[in-house]
């Protein structure tokens, strides 16, 4: 085998020269792809949302039973 050294290839026993199917491109300096770690802002986004609905819903059942407790009791 020879001293010669191709980037992203690898030479097998007969000497031969074959692309390494190993090597995979940094994803991050790829043009034209969305940028790393986006989908984790939509995924932190969709949390905030869910929970400000939980919140709104939470708030209404406990004012639900609030009145449902005060109706039992007579105190409305």
């Amino acid at each position: 085998m020879s001293a010669e050294k191709r980037p992203g290839y690898f030479q097998d026993k007969t000497g031969e020269w074959h692309k390494d199917r190993r090597v995979v491109p940094d994803r991050r300096l790829l043009e034209g792809k969305k940028k790393d770690g986006d989908h984790h802002k939509r995924n932190a986004g969709r949390r905030m949302v869910e929970l400000g609905d939980a919140d709104r819903d939470h708030r209404q059942m406990i004012r639900e039973a609030l009145d449902d407790f005060a109706a039992e009791h007579g105190q409305q």
